[in-house]
């Protein structure tokens, strides 16, 4: 089947391999230059090498449908894409048995209609091949035969099987994602600080309350209106960081009054995508989560835990007192006792065995008071937090000859007695811990009042560790002290390494009652 470019090439030739005829004199529009038709020639040749080179380049193949014969002709490439033959014909049903029986269809009603209405020719079907199915893009349009007025197909396929794999797989990585957003209740924005744009889904609409039609440094004041008084500067500190490059990403949780909806709690993660030649952001994206349902179960079970905290701490100050007003009272009579009958036998061999079970009793008892000390220091009910830690260090230092400093700043008149008895358990587990595990000579302890709570400091000159890999009897502290702290709605950070001591930091709301 001949071609356009076949005619070209015949025309070429010809005009190679037949003289031209003499021109007659003057230059008339009906005579053509010798040299002009030498350019014309060259510029066809040209065109056709380019148009050889661009098919080529896009990997694509030529066909024409002669209408006459009802068959195709096919350009090398084109035969390979479909696993013809350089020298078979192409029939109709030739071509459509090399079309998957589901696609067929369209591919018919495609060239029914470039025949029927002149429409072009734009469909992509799938075919068998040796390495599995492949998709095909066929692009044409009618053209005319100049022999004999006959209409026709002329068109280019594209083996786009790679370029329909990633998107059937950018489709599926989609499709996953709206599912975990879904399932996750996730909200989705984009901002462009180029242009102010922002992108925010329906959901994150809802969430926000975003008016329908707010653009975007409208909706970015809705979200900054939006912000819980008490959470504004600390989500806005965290966000300038990130824009600043100081952040990796944003990862906060804050509340945030929503115009119908009243107050929610949001969880909000976001990263800068791009930034310009200044390190300025361009992009950014970020998603937004409703866990309201989270924090009132963690309300709940703070809840529950302080509850279970004061029941023990009640059960513990019970037992206290029954050490110290039953058992110590009656050791202490049985110290008196002893003492009378050492005093008695005196002129005795005895009196040695009963000083010795005296002194004994004695100790007995003090072991009994500092236990009933441990269990409900009555000094803090007495004397208040600094006062009781101020005792601790004493005690803590003379038995166990460590040099222990104690300061506090000027404190609330007013203490929450949970704020207070919570530091002060963290100081004896922090100061047991030193003593049992650090090695350390010496130690401080600071109180004072910050950020409308109370911090307390606890540092030593030991031997440090690891706080991600501690000690098992360290680890137990630990614990026992970050889950008083979480109840307390407080704070503990531990600052440690081996060979250079250990800070624990402890701050807690200075109301909780």
């Amino acid at each position: 089947m001949r071609t356009p470019h076949d005619a070209i090439r015949d025309m070429h030739n010809n005009i190679r391999s037949e003289p031209l005829p003499t021109p007659p004199p003057g230059d008339t529009p009906d005579n053509t230059p010798d040299g002009e038709l030498e350019t014309l020639i060259a510029a066809l040749r040209d065109s056709e090498e380019r148009l050889a080179l661009a098919i080529d380049a896009a990997s694509a193949g030529l066909w024409t449908l002669d209408v006459t014969t009802n068959s195709f002709w096919a350009s090398p490439q084109t035969r390979a894409l479909f696993g013809y033959t350089p020298e078979e014909s192409i029939p109709m049903a030739r071509f459509r048995d090399s079309v998957l029986a589901e696609d067929w269809p369209a591919v018919e009603a495609a060239i029914a209609r470039a025949l029927g209405s002149g429409d072009t020719v734009d469909v992509e079907y799938r075919i068998p091949g040796p390495d599995g199915v492949r998709w095909i893009a066929a692009r044409g349009a009618p053209v005319s035969s100049a022999s004999a007025a006959t209409p026709g197909l002329m068109g280019i396929v594209l083996d786009i099987s790679e370029r329909q794999r990633l998107a059937e797989a950018l489709r599926a990585n989609e499709a996953r994602l709206a599912a975990g957003a879904d399932l996750a209740g996730l909200a989705f924005y984009e901002l462009g600080f180029d242009d102010d744009s922002l992108f925010a889904d329906a959901r994150c609409r809802e969430l926000l309350g975003l008016p329908p039609n707010a653009d975007g440094p409208a909706s970015l004041r809705h979200w900054l209106a939006g912000l819980h008084p008490e959470d504004r500067d600390r989500v806005l500190e965290q966000r300038a960081q990130l824009h600043q490059g100081q952040r990796r990403r944003l990862a906060i949780e804050y509340r945030y009054c929503h115009p119908s909806r009243g107050e929610l709690w949001l969880d909000h993660l976001g990263i800068v995508a791009e930034r310009d030649a200044s390190d300025a952001p361009r992009r950014s994206f970020g998603v937004l989560r409703d866990i309201g349902h989270k924090k009132r179960i963690e309300l709940e079970l703070r809840r529950m835990s302080q509850q279970l905290l004061r029941a023990q701490e009640r059960e513990r100050a019970l037992v206290a007192r029954e050490l110290h007003d039953d058992l110590s009272q009656r050791l202490a009579a049985l110290a008196i006792e002893l003492a009378r009958a050492e005093q008695a036998s005196a002129a005795t061999p005895l009196a040695a065995t009963l000083g010795a079970v005296r002194a004994q009793l004695a100790a007995l008892s003090e072991d009994v008071h500092n236990l009933a000390y441990q269990l409900h220091p009555s000094v803090l009910d007495e004397l208040g937090l600094a006062e009781a830690l101020r005792a601790e260090c004493e005690r803590r230092g003379r038995h166990h000859r460590l040099a222990i400093h104690f300061a506090a700043d000027p404190l609330p008149a007013i203490i929450g007695k949970e704020a207070a008895l919570c530091l002060f358990r963290i100081a004896q587990e922090a100061l047991s811990n030193l003593i049992r595990h650090a090695g350390a000579e010496r130690a401080e302890l600071r109180l004072c009042p910050q950020d409308g709570g109370l911090l307390l400091a606890v540092q030593d000159n030991g031997s440090g560790f690891d706080p991600q890999q501690p000690e098992r009897g360290r680890h137990l502290g630990l614990a026992s002290m970050r889950d008083r702290i979480h109840i307390a709605g407080g704070t503990l950070d531990i600052d440690s390494a081996p060979g250079r001591g250990t800070t624990v930091l402890a701050w807690v709301p200075g109301d909780t009652q």
